[in-house]
């Protein structure tokens, strides 16, 4: 109840200021979340014996509570400001020292606890990023990731090039390129975007969203990215940001949603958790042919997400089938004979039901 009342008042105190000193703003938020950092090493791995005391240093772990208002004022410019809630445990405790930052057009201020001044960053020219689009007032605050059917989704992410499945129920889309995997699952309001480099991922953004009265709004996100131990072997840190509550105001006060969690866990004080990962890879998105000219032999690297099986087909370069094999698995190499086709180009296609990849070869 304590935390409940500590953080309606913050927000009580923020809107009172905001009709009191200025014009009402077009629109509000405001919200309060936690953050907590959650470390992971490769399975397999003894900790005891490979993990060093300079790691275990940038493995604690201390909860970070913040307020955040971002409003919109009557010239449709955002104004971002950011209460930072844990104060300073030590005299020189740079990590906790600032209080505050107000973020607009013009720059960033950053402010101690008392309200003092630390730094400001100021920029030549006002930032365009800031101005909001009027017809996007009405909606700004709300999620509109889910309003689209994964067979929509489907459709768009081939447009840009990713290959795309779904799920066997349906209910998951997964769209993977070179280097980035997306995954959506409108009936669980998840989202994820996952980037590899050199075939191993490198970043996860995971968010997992909440219907309130009709309206879609954060509940939790995890940021995952990987750095390097001391015997250079990787690890994973993941920063877990839950949403404790969450408002929208109008342009006449009015509230538009107004959700607070009943589950607001203790902060954590300096500990370190330590869990194990596998490293994940990126999946086979992309239909490949090589070598390319061939002469008999054609490899061809089927993608993962086309479906259980696929039809592999060769065309002439008008488009007529010369060649079709069937319920062919995916996300494997299978070779091919060409060597009863006469030299030149071709098309190489595979897919099922209407959706098609193809990559065009030469036959020597």
């Amino acid at each position: 109840m304590k935390i409940r009342t500590k953080h309606m008042l913050i927000i009580l105190l923020a809107v009172i200021a905001c009709f009191t000193y200025g014009q009402a703003p077009l629109r509000q938020v405001t919200y309060t979340t936690t953050t907590s950092r959650v470390f992971a090493v490769p399975k397999g791995m003894n900790i005891e014996e490979e993990v060093s005391t300079y790691d275990l240093t940038k493995m604690t772990s201390i909860d970070k509570n913040q307020k955040t208002d971002i409003s919109i004022d009557q010239n449709h410019k955002t104004v971002i400001t950011t209460w930072f809630l844990e104060t300073p445990r030590y005299t020189y405790d740079y990590e906790f020292g600032v209080g505050s930052s107000i973020t607009s057009e013009t720059g960033t201020r950053i402010y101690d606890h008392e309200g003092q001044l630390l730094n400001e960053i100021l920029h030549d020219i006002p930032d365009p990023g800031f101005q909001i689009e009027p017809d996007m007032v009405p909606d700004f605050g709300l999620v509109h990731l889910f309003t689209q059917s994964p067979d929509q989704w489907q459709t768009a992410m081939e447009l840009l090039d990713y290959t795309v499945s779904l799920s066997p129920d349906g209910s998951e889309l997964i769209a993977v390129n070179d280097s980035m995997e997306i995954r959506i699952n409108p009936s669980r309001l998840t989202f994820e975007t996952r980037l590899f480099r050199d075939s191993l991922m490198e970043y996860s953004d995971w968010n997992k969203y909440q219907n309130v009265d009709g309206k879609i709004i954060p509940l939790v996100s995890v940021l995952t990215t990987y750095d390097l131990l001391e015997n250079h072997k990787r690890f994973q840190q993941s920063e877990i940001t839950r949403y404790n509550s969450y408002y929208i105001l109008n342009h006449t006060g009015d509230t538009v949603v107004s959700w607070f969690s009943n589950t607001v866990a203790a902060a954590r004080k300096g500990d370190i958790q330590i869990a194990r990962f596998e490293e994940q890879v990126i999946k086979n998105g992309a239909l490949k042919a090589y070598p390319n000219p061939a002469a008999d032999e054609l490899n061809v690297s089927i993608p993962a997400f086309i479906g259980a099986t696929v039809d592999l087909e060769i065309l002439s370069l008008q488009g007529s089938l010369i060649r079709r094999m069937e319920n062919l698995s995916t996300n494997a190499v299978h070779t091919v004979d060409i060597s009863n086709l006469q030299p030149g180009g071709y098309i190489l296609r595979c897919g099922k039901d209407g959706r098609w990849k193809s990559v065009r070869f030469v036959k020597n």
